[in-house]
């Protein structure tokens, strides 16, 4: 196991927050500039541009939070075993 990171935050981003980001890339800001303006990475950035056209197949108005297959099977999973 790897050593454990204790106090460190996780940030959420909304896909609101995240179609803002690409189009500010999109109309020419530099990707350390928007990494800087979110308080963010860099890589973080360059993630959240590269699966654009996920989240635009995926988008909701109103969904905030999107989570995968395999997650939301664990917890279907979860929800059976709680219910016996």
């Amino acid at each position: 196991m790897g050593p454990k990171k204790h106090g460190v935050s996780k940030t959420v981003l909304t896909i609101n927050t995240k179609r803002e980001m690409i189009a500010k890339i999109e109309s020419g800001q530099k990707m350390a500039d928007v990494a800087r303006q979110y308080g963010l990475n860099r890589s973080t950035v360059c993630t959240i541009l590269a699966k654009k056209n996920i989240k635009k197949t995926q988008a909701v108005e109103g969904v905030t939070n999107i989570t995968s297959a395999k997650q939301s099977a664990i917890h279907d999973k979860m929800k059976m075993l709680l219910l016996v």
